[in-house]
């Protein structure tokens, strides 16, 4: 009869079947979770205990206090360089040692009057003279001296810090652009005085195919300097580019009436790089010419020269390979 009631009250879901393997492994479980419950409750109250002994004793150790710059003068600049913190050797139980420690003490440093000299000690005991029960060993540095100068504003050129690589048979499209072209610098005059440019951020791309345009942040501001702006727009056009071949004709420039040259060749063969959507129309127009000076002659005296060549046109980009030759012989022709 006992064993019927239990064989029902299990499949009826009110208890539960202890024999077998499968009851087995569930105990096994259980042990283990409660075991590992009753390890973390143990070391819970280990950690609060020892807590307790040892935070309530008194420690001497060495604590950091940030230095703050609350105010400055209007028209000058601070140029000592300003320590980010003091540090101070404190005794204190440790309750308190550990409250310091995250969350830092902070003091206010006001130079609204530019004053000389600043006693760090005095405003360190100051601002921990908060914390009952606990005393100041030493602080260092003691004391600062401050040096000013006249604030002064340039404006001064930005110069990009940019590499780019470009993929095969691609290049720039003309010079980049960069906006704002300038920046505007405020700090101590000695430093201001001696900036010739403002650098941006280095960037570097490889595999340029299409255009560039990104923000680009200027280099950060050193030594006290105040910048006007932060960043610019560098944009560098870029197109896909083909190789052109023409033969041009040597025209000698400024030569007096009468006077005569013979070259030879009397012409060369300019290799260069054009984009593509030029190179139709630069093989039409030929927006380049080879020229020869008439002083460039009478000055030489080896018999061969080097023609210049020029563009024509400033419509079309072309980036010269190479000319053939890169020297004419030159005979002067003499009328009997």
């Amino acid at each position: 009869m006992k064993q019927k009631l239990w064989t029902w009250l299990v499949r009826a879901g009110l208890a539960e079947d202890d024999s077998g393997e499968l009851a087995g492994k569930k105990r096994g479980t259980q042990t283990r979770t409660q075991r590992l419950i009753a390890m973390g409750i143990s070391l819970g109250i280990a950690i609060i205990l020892w807590m307790l002994v040892n935070l309530n004793n008194t420690y001497t150790t060495e604590l950091e206090v940030a230095l703050r710059l609350a105010e400055l003068p209007e028209n000058e600049v601070l140029v000592t360089e300003w320590p980010e913190v003091a540090t101070a050797e404190v005794t204190a139980e440790g309750w308190q040692l550990v409250s310091m420690a995250t969350n830092r003490p902070v003091v206010n440093v006001i130079l609204g009057d530019a004053p000389s000299q600043v006693n760090v000690q005095a405003l360190v005991g100051t601002e921990l003279s908060s914390f009952p029960g606990l005393s100041i060993q030493r602080v260092s540095p003691v004391s600062l001296t401050l040096d000013y100068e006249p604030k002064v504003t340039k404006k001064v050129p930005i110069r990009p810090a940019i590499q780019l690589s470009y993929e095969q048979q691609h290049g720039p499209f003309g010079p980049w652009n960069v906006q704002p072209e300038s920046v505007r610098v405020t700090g101590g005059q000695s430093v201001v005085e001696a900036l010739e440019s403002w650098s941006t951020l280095e960037l570097s791309l490889e595999d340029v195919r299409r255009t560039v345009t990104r923000a680009i942040p200027l280099a950060s501001a050193h030594n006290g300097l105040e910048l006007d702006v932060e960043a610019v727009q560098f944009e560098q056009p870029v197109k896909q580019f083909t190789e052109g071949e023409l033969t041009l004709f040597i025209d000698i420039l400024g030569a007096p009436l009468g006077k005569e040259y013979t070259l030879d060749p009397s012409s060369v063969t300019v290799r260069f790089l054009v984009p593509v959507d030029q190179y139709q129309e630069v093989m039409q127009q030929r927006p380049v010419r080879a020229v020869l000076a008439y002083d460039v002659l009478e000055a030489d005296q080896t018999g061969f020269v080097q023609p210049e060549i020029q563009k024509t046109s400033e419509a079309f980009v072309l980036d010269w390979l190479g000319v053939s030759p890169v020297q004419v012989a030159y005979y002067d022709v003499i009328d009997p």
